[in-house]
This record gives C-alpha cells, structure tokens and sequence, in this order.
C-alpha cells in the first residue's frame, strides 16, 4: 500500500503480557500499534504514536487485550516508509524496566 511517497510495512507479530509496551525504532515516522485477532476477528487499532529515529514510545495500560489460551496480547505496528522496512524492537513492561531502558 503506497502512502505519502513510501511503502507501508508491517513488523512480525509478537506475544505480551499486558500492562505496558514499549517499541523502539532506527528510523523515525508514524508507527501504529494493532493487535492481532486470527480468523474473522478484525484486528484492533491501539493508536499511532510519532517515534523519533533511535527513540521509543510506550502504550500504556494495554492488559485488556491479553486473550486466549496463552495469556498472551499479540500486537504488532505498521509505518509508512520511503526508505525502507525500519527495524522495531518489543519490550513488555517487566522486561524494560529490569533493563532501565
């Protein structure tokens, strides 16, 4: 999907346990944070967040979304990007907060 002059990519989908989450990124933009819903079930649109290059945002209080047999949130964001796919790290809020990150 073409959007302002980039390419729209989507990150891998990984598991959380809730609370807060944490995405950090080499490349500044727009990233938006969804949760993802197998089968029929749309997935949920969590909110954008503008996210410096080599910086970090937080989605807070996010434990509502923790579903299934896993006990588990599966998020992953999107961006816009002309200059190529951005690497994006995860962080649950227990594992940011042991490191000081």
């Amino acid at each position: 999907m073409a959007y302002q002059g980039g390419i729209t990519y989507k990150s891998i989908v990984v598991g959380s346990k809730g609370d807060d989450f944490r995405v950090c990124t080499n490349q500044g933009g727009h990233f938006t944070l969804r949760e993802y819903d197998p089968g029929t079930n749309a997935d949920e649109n969590l909110g954008g967040k503008d996210i410096p290059s080599g910086g970090c945002k937080v989605w807070e209080n996010i434990g509502a979304y923790v579903d299934g047999t896993n006990n588990r949130a599966e998020f992953y964001v999107f961006t816009a990007s002309s200059v190529g796919p951005p690497t994006v790290k995860f962080y649950d809020k227990l594992v940011y907060n042991l490191k000081n990150e």
